[in-house]
């Protein structure tokens, strides 16, 4: 046995080489906890999720090196403080809407940091990924509420097949099956292409907040019966040092609903942008009114809203 075999990793039976175990030993030291790898249940595809006392990587058997490097830069970046969008766990809406744009902003750069690792996706299991046959195949559906979530969905599939498949088809075919969108990805995508070669968290918390003023806007010109940012919400924020010598309220607005199961939900939003970045069920709301005369660097240790600190360049 070689040098590489001795010091790989096996993961549910197929070996994979040292490269891959270093990868695997940086994501658990990162956190200080295990990672579970499972089998996959179903034939979707793998997964992971970092949770309170360890990581669990699903993996469909016998699946490919760069694909199982795929999963494991996800926890990379959440920990580098690129942003994640997380959802409402009462709302069947919010959850939905989070499952389908969960790793959205992270596939726009894992490609870059594969190949940095000495990966090619696009030679490797991206070559059999599914294409957008049967996306431009859809109906759109009447009902405003419906529609507004495909809306949605159609960006989702733009950011999918032209910047993570890299399908140089793709964006055509989508924008002549559903030019409702037209306007919006001329919006969003210019975001994206200002993305460098060298990402930073804020460079993806740009493109999180143009999503959401698009997303927003397109629930109010549908006239749905929700807005994009109660439901969808994006972790840690990008904020700079001059913000957070501000007064809370004039960086910060919530907003506040009875919660399902008893006290009150307070939703965090960044004022700027009307962007969720942090949700939290309180017992009873009168102190964190006060709060927001506290300077906004004191209101997020008090109520331990996740940031990353830029500089006021943006870098």
């Amino acid at each position: 046995m070689d040098s590489a075999e001795e010091t790989g990793i096996t993961l549910l039976g197929t070996p994979y080489s040292a490269k891959l175990r270093a990868l695997y030993n940086a994501v658990s030291s990162s956190y200080s906890r295990p990672i579970r790898v499972e089998p996959k249940a179903t034939a979707s595809d793998n997964s992971v999720e970092v949770r309170r006392s360890e990581i669990v990587l699903q993996l469909r058997p016998g699946s490919t090196e760069d694909n199982v490097a795929h999963e494991l830069l996800h926890p990379i970046l959440q920990k580098e403080g690129f942003p994640q969008c997380f959802s409402l766990q009462h709302s069947k809406l919010s959850k939905s809407l989070a499952d389908l744009i969960r790793a959205d902003l992270d596939h726009l750069i894992i490609n870059r940091r594969l190949r940095d690792l000495g990966y090619d996706p696009h030679a490797g299991f991206l070559r059999s990924a599914e294409t957008y046959s049967n996306v431009v195949k859809m109906a759109p559906p009447t009902d405003v509420n419906q529609m507004t979530i495909f809306s949605i969905v159609i960006l989702h599939e733009l950011l999918k097949y032209h910047y993570y498949i890299a399908d140089p088809a793709a964006e055509g075919a989508l924008l002549q099956a559903f030019p409702l969108v037209t306007r919006e990805w001329l919006e969003l995508k210019p975001v994206i292409d200002r993305i460098p070669d060298v990402a930073k968290p804020a460079d993806l918390w740009r493109v999180a907040e143009q999503f959401t003023v698009i997303a927003n806007r397109t629930c109010r010109n549908n006239a749905a019966q929700f807005i994009f940012c109660d439901h969808i919400g994006y972790s840690p924020v990008s904020i700079d040092q001059s913000e957070l010598a501000r007064k809370a309220r004039r960086v910060f607005e919530l907003s506040m609903e009875a919660y399902p199961n008893g006290g009150t939900l307070v939703r965090t939003f960044l004022r700027r942008t009307r962007i969720m970045v942090h949700a939290q069920v309180f017992e009873t709301t009168a102190q964190i009114h006060r709060d927001l005369d506290l300077i906004a660097s004191e209101y997020v240790r008090r109520y331990q809203v996740p940031v990353v600190i830029v500089s006021e360049s943006g870098s």
